[in-house]
């Protein structure tokens, strides 16, 4: 962002510029995005069912939080949608059960959910 502040002399007169003047050009940065998350993500793949009221799809979690986990889909969700969330532990015979999350962004078939 570019903001433009105009400079002049003080006249003879207090208040008044004279004629000549200077521009100064001040530069911020740019905007950056600000990271809302409320824990550090862990890299995983594993492997997991979602229950939508569309009914039953499987997908891979590839990182997790406390507060929720990226996925990769193999049919589209839309965000805000609601979904239950079975996760299977690799080399395991174990899961855990979200059984309440809602999707806060989608990107083509990956989707970032939140646990409610």
């Amino acid at each position: 962002m570019e903001v433009a502040v105009s400079l002049c002399e003080e006249g003879p007169k207090k208040g008044r510029c004279r004629m000549s003047f200077e521009t100064l050009v001040v530069k911020s940065p740019e905007p950056r995005a600000v990271d809302l998350r409320r824990g550090v993500r862990k890299s995983v793949r594993f492997d997991a069912s979602i229950v939508t009221a569309n009914g039953i799809a499987t997908c891979q979690v590839t990182d997790i939080s406390p507060s929720g986990c990226r996925l990769q889909l193999f049919k589209p969700l839309r965000p805000d949608q609601y979904l239950a969330l079975e996760v299977k532990f690799v080399n395991s015979t174990g899961t855990v059960h979200f059984p309440l999350a809602q999707v806060q962004w989608t990107k083509n078939l990956i989707a970032g959910v939140e646990f409610v």
